[in-house]
């Protein structure tokens, strides 16, 4: 089962040696308290279970991991590697890793416990077994269900990688809707996100921007086709100076500078 959500611009970077996401079924996560400061770097992943010393080989393997752990080292942060069948209709263990360590069996609970130990506030319950479906992993669902509403968690959607270095430059959070480019600005509702991974750059020493596209209305009545227009991006800086979040009011340019330029990176 795959919960990849492509989008045009992904597409568009697939290949591109600069641009970086996670491929499918795999999650970069940043899980921090409910002030937005970071606490823990998680990669989540997939994998099938006819051939689980594979898929975990894999993980260990792949530019996501290089990736987190770079930020990681760079942060101080602790960083975390789980894996969950998706091949199979409920989960109740969970194959963990901790820098320099072996993959291990961990019940929910015992993730639980494991996730305690980093200083995040976790709620109180019991975990018993969760579903694999269509709409949501069981890994996810039982984030949603068991850590509480006491942390912020936020995914990686888009790295910029310094192609002379290999090493993480930015970090872009991709946001489209049918909104106009020049009426779009980031929603209230995410800025303790924004505001998370801002925090998490800051002492990474990158830089974080939003980058929003247009995406027009459903074409027609019960269908998913919706076309996006990624012609032109606009970009947003962010950062958090003594405490607040500052966005800038927004910068729109063509794709071909977004993909070349790195005067937008650069700029606060």
């Amino acid at each position: 089962m795959q919960y990849y959500n492509d989008n045009k611009l992904y597409k568009f970077l697939r290949n591109s040696y600069k641009f970086k996401f996670s491929p499918i079924n795999v999650w970069e996560l940043i899980y921090g308290d409910r002030n937005s400061n970071p606490k823990l770097l998680v990669l989540v992943a997939g994998i099938h279970k006819s051939d689980i010393n594979k898929g975990l080989s894999y993980i260990l393997n792949k530019g996501s991991y290089a990736r987190l752990n770079y930020l990681s080292k760079q942060s101080g942060l602790p960083f975390i590697c789980i894996a969950f069948e998706v091949d199979v209709e409920m989960i109740d263990k969970v194959y963990f890793v901790e820098q320099g360590g072996e993959f291990r069996n961990l019940t929910l609970n015992e993730l639980k416990e494991r996730f305690q130990t980093y200083g995040l506030p976790i709620k109180n319950s019991l975990t018993q077994k969760y579903l694999n479906d269509r709409t949501s992993s069981a890994y996810h669902k039982w984030q949603r269900n068991n850590l509480g509403n006491e942390i912020t968690v936020s995914d990686i959607d888009l790295w910029i990688v310094d192609l002379k270095y290999n090493i993480p430059i930015a970090i872009l959070e991709i946001k489209r809707s049918k909104i106009p480019l020049n009426f779009w600005k980031p929603f209230k509702d995410d800025y303790p996100n924004f505001k998370l991974i801002s925090n998490l750059c800051n002492i990474s020493n990158i830089k974080f921007k939003i980058v929003y596209y247009h995406m027009k209305k459903y074409m027609k009545e019960h269908t998913k086709d919706r076309p996006e227009n990624i012609s032109r991006i606009k970009v947003f800086s962010v950062n958090v100076k003594k405490g607040q979040l500052i966005i800038s009011s927004g910068k729109i340019i063509s794709l071909s500078d977004f993909i070349i330029s790195e005067g937008w990176v650069i700029d606060e």
